[in-house]
């Protein structure tokens, strides 16, 4: 049997439902991220596109303006390992939130903003966010030391919990 309780052989399958199977797979894949739910065997996992939806919103950026978000994409993380991550495509940034967004990663040309949406209620002994609005702040990162700062990772510990 080809398909039973969830589990499908895909070396008995033809060429043309191969085919057909990957493109749905992908398709789902791509859509609903259910992959993770489906054990596969025999299927070769390297044909499908199953790319972070945050790495293939970098990768229009130039490779150094990927490696600070990606290094502030695992700071955020670190930090509120249970926050919701999601790219916004329109606003061109990455999002955090858990009841409600605290940051978001906002890649530019030569370096990466990150946005704090309650930054001017932040405690900000240092001065490092910037910002005029009513209420959102930001940090400017332009190299990998300013990703290291401590005042940074207090200032997404205090934004993350107050979106709690």
């Amino acid at each position: 049997m080809v398909c039973q309780r969830g589990v499908v052989d895909y070396s008995a399958l033809s060429d043309l439902e191969q085919g057909r199977f990957n493109m749905v797979i992908s398709n789902l894949f791509m859509k609903y991220q259910l992959m993770a739910q489906l054990e596969v065997r025999g299927f070769p996992m390297g044909d499908l596109d199953m790319a972070d939806p945050v790495e293939q919103f970098l990768s229009s950026y130039d490779p150094e303006v990927q490696d600070l978000a990606r290094r502030l994409r695992a700071l955020v993380r670190r930090l509120a390992p249970d926050a919701e991550e999601k790219v916004l495509r329109p606003w061109k940034t990455i999002a955090y939130g858990r009841t409600r967004k605290f940051c978001a990663i906002s890649p530019h040309k030569s370096w990466v903003n990150l946005q704090f949406h309650s930054g001017s209620s932040l405690p900000d002994p240092s001065g490092l966010l910037e910002g005029t609005g009513k209420s959102m702040r930001h940090v400017k990162v332009a190299g990998p030391r300013d990703v290291k700062r401590q005042v940074l990772a207090r200032i997404i510990r205090a934004a993350a919990e107050q979106a709690s």
